[in-house]
């Protein structure tokens, strides 16, 4: 595993523009729909932004979040 230094965290408006130029791929694995999740952003940004943070800043992503096809 690979730790990746950033002194900087991202913030709420880095994550939306992510988001929101991001493809709309579907997985069934997936809890939500990349399309859904854009277009209900002023709900979950506060916890995806943090999730983002923490998970770059101890070079860490949860397992159950790796799942890809």
């Amino acid at each position: 595993m690979s730790m990746i230094d950033r002194s900087e965290s991202f913030t709420e408006t880095d994550i939306i523009w992510l988001l929101k130029m991001s493809s709309n791929p579907f997985y069934a694995v997936d809890p939500i729909p990349t399309w859904l999740l854009k277009d209900c952003l002023d709900v979950p940004i506060s916890p995806v932004t943090k999730l983002v943070n923490t998970s770059l800043s101890l070079g860490v992503f949860p397992r159950s979040m790796k799942a890809a096809q």
